[in-house]
C-alpha cells in the first residue's frame, strides 16, 4: 500500500512547482521584462555575486610551446582572496583583437583533462577521453583559449582529497559546507567564470566583443549560469548538460554541485538557457547520454527555438545531436563558434 507513496509525492512537487520565471512566449516585450527580473532572482538563488572584486593581479607562472600554439599557466585573483589558476592557449598565429573562448571541464581530473596534459601537467595523446580536449581543439582552430580551473577539482581541491589522487574531487564537501554557509558551488563556479572574462579583456591580442564559451557536463551547467547573467559571453556551447531538470537532475543521479535551492521553483533549465537569447547557442546532446536523456534535451531545445524565433533570432540557436554517449562532439559546435565569433580562416 505505501511502497509507491514517496514516488507520488514527487510527483506531486514537480507538477505543483510554481515556475514564475517561465519564459514568455508571445509577447517580446514581455519577455524583455521577464529576462531583467530572472536575472536578478537567479543572481540571488545562487547566492549573489560582489557587487566589485579587488585588483586582478595576474600572474604568468609557467609557459611551452606546443605543436601550433603556446600553452601558458597563468593565475588570477578571485573571491576572498582565492586564486584561479589557467591555462591560456595562443595560437601561433595569433595577432591583434583575436576571438577568444572560455572552455570548462565536466567532472574528472579537471583542466588539464581538456588541454592535452596529464594531471601532472605532461603532455598526452590529444583527444583521450569522454572531453576530447576540446580546449586544444578550439586552439587550432584559431581561437585564444582560456581554461580556468573550477573549485573542486585538478587545483583546486581540498588536501585530504588531493592525497587520494587526481581523480578524486572534492565537489561533494565543498558544496555541502558552502550551503551551510549560505552560498552555492554553482554559483561560486559563475563567478570564477565571469571573473576570466576579465582577465582575457587585460589581453591586447584578445577582441573583448568576440568573447564566447563552451563546456561540457558540469562545465556547461557553470557556463549557463555564467552567460545567463553574463552578456559579454557572446556565442556558446552547452555539451551534454542542455536538458530539464524534470528528465536530468532530478531523475538520474547527480553530484551535488549541480543543486541550487530554490532553483527548480523558479522555472525549468530552458528557462535559464533562455536568458542567453537572442546571442548565439548550440546545444550538443550524446544519443546514448544517461545522465542528460535526449528526450529532455529535445524537449529544452523546443522551448528554446521558441524563443528564439520570438525574438527573431531562430538561426542563432542550432543542435547537434550525434551517435554516441556523454561526450564531446566538435561536428558542428567548432564551426558554430567561429561564425559567430568570426574566426578568419
Amino acid at each position: 500500500m505505501m511502497d509507491l507513496e514517496m514516488d507520488r509525492y514527487f510527483e506531486t512537487c514537480y507538477e505543483r512547482r510554481p515556475h514564475p520565471f517561465a519564459m514568455p512566449l508571445g509577447n517580446k516585450a514581455h519577455w524583455i521584462s521577464w529576462r531583467a527580473d530572472f536575472i536578478r532572482t537567479l543572481v540571488g538563488d545562487l547566492r549573489g555575486f560582489p557587487q566589485q572584486y579587488g585588483p586582478l593581479e595576474s600572474q604568468t607562472h609557467d609557459e611551452a610551446q606546443r605543436d601550433g600554439y603556446r600553452q601558458i599557466l597563468v593565475s588570477y585573483s578571485g573571491e576572498d582572496g582565492m586564486r584561479i589558476p589557467a591555462y591560456l592557449l595562443v595560437p601561433d598565429s595569433a595577432q591583434e583583437q583575436m576571438p577568444a573562448v572560455v572552455c570548462v571541464a565536466g567532472h574528472g581530473a579537471g583542466m588539464t583533462e581538456i588541454a592535452g596534459l596529464t594531471p601532472e601537467g605532461e603532455m598526452r595523446a590529444i583527444g583521450e577521453g569522454y572531453q576530447k580536449d576540446f580546449a586544444v581543439a578550439l586552439c587550432k582552430r584559431g581561437f585564444v583559449v582560456l581554461v580556468p580551473e573550477m573549485l573542486g577539482f585538478g587545483l583546486r581541491r581540498l588536501k585530504a582529497d588531493i592525497e587520494k589522487g587526481p581523480d578524486e574531487c572534492s565537489c561533494y564537501r565543498m558544496s555541502t559546507n558552502l550551503l551551510m554557509m549560505g552560498k552555492t558551488m554553482a554559483g561560486l563556479r559563475a563567478r570564477d567564470v565571469m571573473r576570466s572574462l576579465d582577465y582575457l579583456e587585460t589581453l591586447p591580442f584578445v577582441d573583448a566583443a568576440r568573447i564566447g564559451s563552451m563546456g561540457i557536463s558540469g562545465g556547461g551547467t557553470t557556463l549557463m549560469y555564467a552567460a545567463a547573467i553574463d552578456g559579454r559571453l557572446r556565442a556558446n556551447v552547452i555539451s551534454c548538460s542542455g536538458c530539464t531538470f524534470r528528465h536530468s537532475i532530478l531523475s538520474v543521479y547527480h553530484c551535488i554541485d549541480n543543486f541550487v535551492p530554490d532553483l527548480y521553483t523558479r522555472g525549468e533549465m530552458y528557462d535559464i538557457l533562455g536568458l542567453l537569447a537572442p546571442r548565439p547557442l548550440m546545444l550538443e546532446a550524446g544519443r546514448q547520454d544517461d545522465l542528460f536523456p535526449l528526450e529532455g534535451v529535445q524537449t529544452c531545445f523546443d522551448q528554446l527555438t521558441r524563443a528564439y524565433s520570438l525574438l527573431g533570432a531562430r538561426d542563432k540557436l542550432d543542435i547537434d545531436i550525434f551517435d554516441a554517449g556523454h561526450s564531446i562532439s566538435g561536428a558542428k559546435s567548432y564551426d558554430f563558434l567561429g561564425k559567430w565569433l568570426r574566426v578568419d580562416e
